[in-house]
């Protein structure tokens, strides 16, 4: 059976904050001009978008000393600006860090681009010789300082928001995401240890998504619910990775994400219904592994298909088959990891239902996660490798919407196929490859299997055009991306 998508088309009043649809000194457009990405074929079948300014930039100024750049951003994690650490061994340069240490510039403007480093934390950095000397040391392990921006505003759906990044070349986390206020729903678009030595992590990007059940008992925007803010009782969680290539995993063959920039995106379409695009297009080839459990591939990562889950270790590391922790569970009640939590209610706090539902900030961050090895003094020293860069964010929303509803076939959102028109061609007649993945590997083959013509897609163009001059007549197969093939025929 389909499936199908109620989709609110919103007025311009349920957008949070700055919801101008003048785009006045932020340029884009969807008419292909003025350094425009086009946002993906699958949306733009069943809409028409525009940009919402207060959660974009394309970064086109000298520096972030730019009324742009301060009206739309902050340096600081704005969720919870209390939680002035990070995760794991990561220190963020927080404002109360930098007032205190000074600005170790792990957030940058240069050259049109949004540079976040990730340095070795030090105190009084700029008062000594030795470039290694006062690290600072958190459980006995470096912290490591990292850069983080957050969007002032916080944004509400239907919404498709997308970067175009590369991940630094660290063994810290490069990361493009979401959260509420409440820190108890997130989305993740981004997350790639770009540099770790580990090829599965390095060659591999994953999208997350995270309910967190928490203690409760903060204050958020009114609300003081017994899951807002609080510790954490347990991270119902699910993770999909993808490859940059498409193909399956490979510690040999895949290539690395930091290499070079790829898009990261997300449709927010309403509470339970998000779908993930990598480079312009969904993807159906991720995979689900967690050590110790089965591995599932063939995965988009939608929030539809997700089952979130609680995993657990004991003393030795390894994954207990039930959630027990912290008193989640009681009374001898189990939890399989692998089912879906929404509904169950094992404690005094009740589970939180498996929703995306609050505004959410748009966070732009590297981190130094907890349980994942730091990077070398040295490594994190140098400025080739320590830094992420972001040439643009950009949040669409659908235009003039209003308040009636749209049913849309959402398998043909996320299953739109490259196509070859004409099929059957003169020769020297031009070829048009539409719905491509941006930048596609594009080969064309006789029957006998030789390569005739080699080619790639543009990185910003969802279409390629291929010259039919020096084929014969016959049967030819275009191979995209090592993945489909088309069949047409030269007359």
């Amino acid at each position: 059976m389909k499936n199908k998508l109620l989709l609110p088309l919103v007025t311009v009043a349920q957008i949070a904050l700055g919801q101008s649809t003048d785009h006045g000194s932020f340029d884009f457009k969807l008419d292909g001009q003025n350094n425009n990405v086009d946002i993906p074929v699958q949306l733009r079948s069943f809409a028409t978008w525009e940009v919402i300014n207060a959660f974009s930039d394309d970064f086109e100024y000298s520096n972030k000393n730019n009324s742009k750049f301060n009206s739309t951003w902050a340096e600081d994690y704005l969720p919870d600006p209390g939680f002035e650490t990070g995760p794991g061994q990561t220190q963020w340069a927080t404002p109360e860090h930098r007032n205190n240490f000074g600005d170790q510039q792990t957030v940058l403007v240069t050259n049109g681009k949004l540079e976040l480093r990730s340095k070795n934390n030090k105190r009084n950095f700029g008062n000594s010789s030795n470039a290694n000397s006062n690290l600072v040391f958190r459980g006995g392990e470096r912290t490591v300082l990292c850069g983080i921006i957050s969007s002032k505003a916080a944004v509400t759906p239907p919404v498709y928001m997308e970067a175009y990044v590369k991940t630094a070349a660290v063994r810290s986390s490069s990361n493009f995401w979401t959260l509420n206020k409440c820190d108890n729903q997130e989305v993740d678009m981004l997350e790639n240890y770009g540099g770790d030595p580990d090829p599965f992590y390095a060659k591999q990007m994953s999208t997350n998504f995270h309910i967190w059940h928490r203690l409760g008992g903060q204050s958020h925007d009114g609300r003081s619910d017994t899951n807002c803010s609080g510790g954490v009782l347990t991270d119902f969680t699910y993770q999909t990775y993808f490859t940059p290539n498409g193909g399956d995993f490979n510690s040999n063959s895949t290539p690395f994400w930091r290499t070079s920039f790829h898009r990261f995106g997300v449709y927010w379409a309403s509470k339970d219904q998000l779908f993930f695009f990598i480079d312009g297009v969904p993807r159906d080839n991720g995979s689900h592994f967690v050590s110790g459990r089965q591995q599932f591939n063939n995965l988009n990562g939608s929030f539809t298909q997700s089952v979130l889950e609680c995993p657990q270790v004991d003393s030795q590391g390894n994954e207990l088959p039930v959630c027990t922790a912290m008193g989640e569970l009681g009374n001898g009640a189990t939890l399989n990891p692998n089912r879906n939590f929404q509904g169950n209610n094992f404690s005094t706090n009740p589970l939180p239902p498996k929703e995306i539902s609050d505004p959410q900030h748009i966070i732009l961050d590297i981190e130094a996660h907890e349980g994942r090895p730091v990077e070398t003094v040295s490594k994190l020293n140098n400025n080739n490798l320590n830094v992420m860069q972001v040439e643009w964010v950009r949040t669409y929303r659908i235009k003039n919407g209003n308040n009636s509803s749209k049913e849309i076939d959402v398998d043909a959102v996320v299953s739109i196929e490259p196509t070859l028109s004409p099929t059957i061609a003169n020769k020297g007649e031009i070829l048009t490859i539409d719905n491509l993945p941006l930048g596609s590997a594009i080969t064309i083959f006789n029957t006998l299997g030789q390569k005739i013509i080699e080619t790639q897609a543009e990185i910003d163009s969802s279409t390629a055009q291929i010259t039919t001059e020096k084929l014969s007549s016959g049967i030819y197969f275009a191979r995209i991306d090592n993945s489909k093939t088309i069949r047409f025929v030269i007359k």
